[in-house]
């Protein structure tokens, strides 16, 4: 499963934020919209209360659902956001495939870096989840290729 960590830095990266910056009280447009796509991929990919979501960053359950509504309907009103918010939840749809074992021994050494990287708290970098994708993709064809061959 996906955690909050991983979530975070996918979008913090994107959005080009430190993850420290979405605790601040203050909400410019950019920092309340990383906020609310942080709680949009949560209520996706976790299993987190409301409540929960809106505690990491000292807002209510309230505030975490208006959150993911106001991502919800950004995306079917605006093609650029649809795109970002695609394109975060591939990065995110990775870190799920890690943890489906979907791997050769280049995934898994992609994937150690990518733990790392996480574990030291530091933002994912878009190269490395770029080839983890691209090795995915490749590992799902060479199966599927097994597959039709049997």
């Amino acid at each position: 499963m996906v955690t909050f960590e991983q979530i975070q830095s996918i979008v913090c990266l994107g959005e080009g934020l430190l993850p420290e910056a979405l605790k601040q009280k203050e909400h410019p447009r950019e920092i309340a919209f990383a906020r609310q796509v942080v709680w949009y991929f949560l209520k996706a990919y976790t299993k987190q209360s409301l409540a929960m979501m809106g505690r990491h960053y000292g807002k209510d359950h309230a505030t975490a659902l208006h959150g993911i509504k106001t991502v919800k309907n950004l995306m079917d009103s605006d093609k650029q956001i649809a795109y970002k918010i695609g394109v975060y939840e591939t990065r995110i749809q990775a870190l799920v495939d890690f943890e489906k074992n979907i791997m050769t021994d280049k995934l898994i050494e992609v994937k150690e870096l990518i733990k790392v990287r996480v574990f030291d708290n530091k933002p994912l970098n878009y190269d490395l989840i770029t080839i983890y994708n691209k090795l995915v993709e490749r590992e799902i064809s060479e199966q599927a290729i097994k597959n039709e061959s049997k």
